[in-house]
């Protein structure tokens, strides 16, 4: 079922078992977990259905440093998130993104890869992007054309990247029009 908020009574009371803030990849892919179990979950998304630009407008915001597009142009603020303009890169971390580096402002994460590791599996077959593989030499014997860069692999290393197929409606989660 579907509640749009803004049609609400002030002080309205909306009540469950498990509230998932955010109806992007991640948001989604929680709730759908929660299909068929005997408690009542909540996906609460700021956004609606279309792009709204009043809405989009929440990301406006400066980016320091390096040269990037808009935040507003980067994220979508509806359901389904960035999705709607994601194109499919897939890949694990690497080891240097969970470290805490000087020359990196608010950096290190508070958990490792391997607390991680365990999750991949799942993801990589919700996002049906086929070998939970991201070794080099495991594609290396599929394609043997694959060469590596003859770089230095401590400034530069290669990395593995799938593709996920666009997004499919899955049976019973439609969205009503």
């Amino acid at each position: 079922m579907h509640i749009d908020a803004r049609r609400l009574e002030n002080h309205s009371l909306i009540e469950g078992d498990l509230c998932i803030v955010g109806a992007g990849a991640a948001g989604i892919s929680i709730a759908l977990d929660w299909i068929n179990t005997p408690f009542k979950v909540i996906l609460l998304e700021g956004g609606g259905f279309e792009l709204d630009p009043a809405m989009q407008d929440l990301y406006a915001g400066k980016s320091i440093g390096q040269k990037y597009y808009s935040l507003e142009a980067v994220r979508l603020h509806y359901f389904g998130g960035t999705t709607g303009h994601w194109a499919g890169y897939c890949s694990t971390y690497d080891d240097i993104d969970f470290e805490k580096r000087d020359w990196v402002p608010r950096s290190g994460w508070p958990i490792t890869k391997e607390d991680l590791e365990p999750y991949y599996p799942k993801a990589q077959q919700i996002l049906e992007l086929g070998p939970y593989e991201y070794d080099l030499a495991y594609w290396q014997k599929k394609y043997p054309e694959l060469v590596p860069l003859p770089l230095d692999n401590q400034v530069i290393w290669n990395k593995i990247w799938q593709f996920s197929p666009p997004t499919r409606s899955i049976p019973g989660t439609e969205v009503p029009s």
